[in-house]
């Protein structure tokens, strides 16, 4: 079974990038692999930081239910957690949902890219 270390889910306004002004569920996933300064969630970067296990069918029924078509996934760096890309596909073959990512750029989009 795949689990995702997921921090918390909220919906807010989307603040950055294309959809900008709009309603989104935000899904914060735990642990970052840099240390930045400005960093406004520092408190669910560490390794000890609270998160809950989410399985794959748990998140996605999550984003369905909630009826939002944006969905932003976040940190820390969610393109740490393992098997992130699986997660990311299965939201890609729902065409009613829209996916912005917050990477600190670090993580290699190889397997993401899809």
């Amino acid at each position: 079974m795949i689990n995702y270390k997921v921090v918390e889910i909220f919906e807010s306004i989307n603040g950055e990038g294309k959809k900008a002004g709009q309603l989104a569920l935000f899904i914060r996933f735990q642990k970052c692999n840099l240390n930045c300064s400005y960093c406004d969630t520092k408190w669910a970067n560490k390794d000890d930081s609270p998160y809950s296990l989410m399985s794959l069918e748990e998140l996605y029924k999550k984003v369905v239910e909630s009826g939002i078509k944006n969905i932003t996934i976040t940190g820390g760096e969610p393109l740490l957690q393992e098997n992130i890309e699986i997660f990311l596909k299965k939201l890609a073959e729902n065409p009613e949902i829209s996916v912005e990512i917050e990477t600190n750029g670090s993580i290699n989009l190889k397997n993401s890219e899809k």
